[in-house]
């Protein structure tokens, strides 16, 4: 399994809180523009197709965080929960809610999560059985998931006897000059290098740096 249910003790009374019994109406609040969050969609509907009466409502998110809702979306809650604010927000709502943004996970909600350790344990196991001897990895920095699998692949890559590169990314490489710094990083590797990048949108950040620098880096 890669998730794990984290259920802190909140100080508002949530598990005193139910669903309707009958057509309860729950919101996802996600980001429906990345692949998480599309599959996360996918689930939770497959999930209702088989087990509930719920009626589902998709609001839209922005990126901007501001742009959480200012008033209860229905009668339970499933969201990528940014911030404090957000999950005070929630609280004060005295609706069922799960957090599955794994990033923030500490707050108070209860909520699921990613096992990061598998995810790096897995992308370890998968370059190694393609035959990669040259490993990386591209992380965020301040990304507490993002360096729980960094450790993971590192670990087993150390206990192999193999030294990975790594780069640390501050930031999401929107400007052309960290573009160039990847690049230039990605050029000084050993070829074929077979690179973890810490999470899906950074993993195509540089497979779009790769394939604009002709590197011949292999991602």
């Amino acid at each position: 399994m890669l998730s794990t249910l984290v259920c802190p003790q909140p100080v508002h009374v949530m598990g005193a809180v139910r669903l309707p019994t009958v057509h309860p109406r729950v919101s996802l609040w996600l980001d429906t523009g990345s692949n998480a969050g599309q599959e996360m969609v996918k689930g939770v509907l497959s999930y209702v197709r088989s087990h509930t009466t719920w009626r589902v409502t998709i609001p839209e998110r922005r990126h901007d965080k501001r742009s959480f809702p200012s008033k209860c979306p229905g009668d339970g809650l499933i969201a990528q929960v940014d911030d404090a604010s957000q999950a005070a927000a929630i609280a004060d709502w005295n609706i069922p809610a799960i957090n599955v943004c794994g990033e923030y996970s500490e707050l108070d909600l209860p909520a699921v999560e990613a096992d990061d350790a598998k995810i790096g344990q897995l992308a370890y196991e998968h370059l190694k059985q393609l035959g990669f001897k040259h490993l990386g990895v591209c992380a965020r920095g301040g990304r507490r998931t993002s360096a729980a699998r960094r450790r993971a692949f590192a670990k087993l890559a150390h206990a192999d006897g193999i030294e990975i590169c790594a780069l640390e990314a501050e930031e999401n490489f929107r400007t052309q000059q960290s573009r160039d710094e990847v690049a230039a990083w990605l050029a000084e590797q050993p070829t074929p290098l077979g690179l973890l990048a810490t999470d899906d949108a950074l993993g195509q950040k540089v497979l779009d740096i790769c394939r604009a620098a002709s590197t011949g880096a292999r991602t």
